[in-house]
């Protein structure tokens, strides 16, 4: 796999947002922000993620702990959701949304998980549509299968959106699945990776802010 250049990315994600000023209003919370021209934070030592490896047991995706030696969180990860949790924050979906996925599990209007088999070839969801050169896919989650997700941002100002890293589908290069869902769309949006759904959100917070 050809290594990413995290740094490169990221800093021109912050210079993009902060000159544009489409976000001054969210930006107002971090101060810092504005006279680092930075979004995020400094970043994560090997320590710090094996201790939180350690803590979750799992080995987490190589691009995501790429993106946590170069900065331990985020800020603006897209036009609604205001950080990424550091990876001392991050944790299972359960231990902070338990009501929610009681709700989730309670609610049997989703479709059956043998849909996924047949879209994906294993276990997890079913497919709503991909759009064409798109790298994400939008799905209908089976509820149940939240309850092995990692929750890895903040919720939504005043909402219900959230990113999440799915360990029950890897690559064959290591990388996980990594979510964003919400109740104010038909489905979840899957990616294949932690770096495929920063790419994404990156085009569609630049092209909102223009």
């Amino acid at each position: 796999m050809t290594e990413f250049d995290w740094e490169t990315f990221l800093r021109q994600w912050s210079e993009r947002v902060i000159a544009s000023g489409e976000y001054d209003r969210q930006l107002e919370a971090f101060p810092e922000v504005l006279t680092s021209n930075w979004l995020g934070y400094p970043g994560a030592t090997e320590l710090q993620i094996k201790q939180s490896e350690a803590r979750l047991g799992v080995t987490l995706s190589p691009s995501y702990r790429e993106f946590l030696k170069i900065t331990n969180g985020w800020r603006m990860v897209g036009t609604m959701v205001p950080k990424l949790w550091s990876v001392e924050e991050i944790e299972w979906y359960p231990t902070r949304n338990q009501e929610t996925l009681d709700y989730l599990l309670l609610d049997k209007s989703q479709q059956p998980i043998e849909e996924y088999r047949r879209y994906k070839g294993d276990k997890t969801v079913y497919a709503y549509h991909s759009e064409e050169g798109s790298e994400v896919t939008e799905v209908s989650i089976d509820a149940d299968l939240y309850s092995t997700t990692i929750e890895i941002s903040q919720r939504e100002i005043a909402g219900t959106g959230i990113y999440l890293l799915n360990p029950k589908v890897i690559t064959p290069e290591g990388e996980w699945e990594t979510w964003f869902d919400a109740h104010w769309i038909p489905g979840t949006y899957i990616y294949d990776s932690f770096l495929k759904m920063m790419q994404q959100e990156y085009k569609y917070i630049i092209e909102s802010s223009y």
